[in-house]
């Protein structure tokens, strides 16, 4: 994952080893993130 985000330009990323499961078994704390909200398209026909 930190490397995707590295190729699209984010630069303070680190690799996590053991990943967020090894994060949160060392009882760090962690956030849910909300998905965008999405605007809905308006219709072109008339």
């Amino acid at each position: 994952m930190a490397l995707q985000l590295k190729r699209r330009g984010i630069t303070r990323v680190r690799p996590l080893e053991g990943g967020v499961a090894a994060w949160m078994a060392l009882s760090f704390p962690v956030r849910a993130l909300a998905a965008p909200a999405i605007p809905a398209l308006k219709s072109s026909r008339r």
